[in-house]
This record gives C-alpha cells, structure tokens and sequence, in this order.
C-alpha cells in the first residue's frame, strides 16, 4: 500500500527553508496553496488546478482513503512534513489544507483564520436502526446482545422451509 513506500523528507528544517525561502506570508500562502492544488489535481488525474477549487470540499472532488494517503504522501514530499494519513479529512478543502501547512511551516498565525479540523472526536455513535436476521433463536436485538455476551453459538441447519434445493449447496 502506498502508507509501506511513504519516506518522509529526513531534514525537515532544510526542506522548509528552501520550500519557502525568503517568501513573504502572503507569498508563503499562495505557494502552499498551489501546492495543495496541485499535488490534489494529478492525485485525482484531473487537467489542473482549476479544478481543484479553494473551498470545494476534497470529498466532492473524489477523494476517497487511498487518494488522500495518496495526496498525503505527496505533500509531505513536497514540505518536508511528516502529516497524518487523515489530513485530507481533517482539513477538507484546499484552502484549509493549505492554511494547515502554512501553520505547520511556522507561518505567521496572527493573519488568516483559524484553521479548525472537520471531525469531532468525542461525538458518541447513534444506532439509528437495526433489522436483520438473528441466529440460535434470538428474536431482538437486546436478545442478541445477551446471546453474544452468553456466548451463545449461532450455527444452525439450513431452514428446510424456504424452498432451497439443500442438495445442490453441497457440492
């Protein structure tokens, strides 16, 4: 997987320095946002960076996990950072992303806005709705709870009443 052949820049200080060298933050900005754009749209095989908008969410554009490892290793490459596999999810737009790196780059955090990450940590999972067949009996879900805690075995014959040629399973 691309995560095994990911080799981070060894001297991070020097990658920066020459990454951004005597640029000025809004220069800095700009360059890391080309960047982004950049590395985004020949992740995705796209013509350029005009299809790479600033806000457009990277969801929208295609992104999916191994894109993202992807466009990761990519930039780390290019900054001399070394970023979580997360970070096109965590900063969802090229913007974002790119405010991110300036951050990371010892940019100056008095201008610009604040960058935020897109995901909540500590949200507490919902289960909505649940509708399946259960196994060994259990006929709800608080049944199969207790089942799976009882360690109860859920292996059963083949049910003879739905019209199942049994025969032509076994091969």
């Amino acid at each position: 997987m691309l995560d095994e052949v990911y080799t981070p820049v060894e001297d991070v200080t020097a990658a920066q320095s020459t990454f951004l060298d005597g640029l000025s933050a809004t220069e800095r900005a700009k360059r890391l946002l080309d960047v982004v754009r950049t590395e985004a749209a020949a992740v995705l095989g796209l013509g350029g960076v005009a299809d790479i908008g600033t806000d457009r969410p990277f969801r929208e554009l295609g992104f999916d996990s191994l894109t993202a490892v992807e466009l990761r290793n990519r930039l780390a490459a290019a900054t001399g950072l070394l970023l979580p596999s997360s970070v096109v999810f965590d900063y969802p737009s090229a913007g974002v992303l790119a405010g991110f790196l300036g951050l990371l780059l010892g940019g100056d955090q008095g201008s610009g806005s604040e960058v935020v990450p897109s995901s909540v940590v500590d949200e507490p999972v919902a289960i909505v709705g649940m509708a399946c067949r259960f196994p060994g009996g259990v006929g709800s879900p608080d049944e199969l709870w207790d089942f799976v805690v009882s360690g109860g075995d859920g292996v059963v014959e083949f049910p003879s009443d739905r019209g199942w040629d049994l025969s032509g399973l076994v091969g």
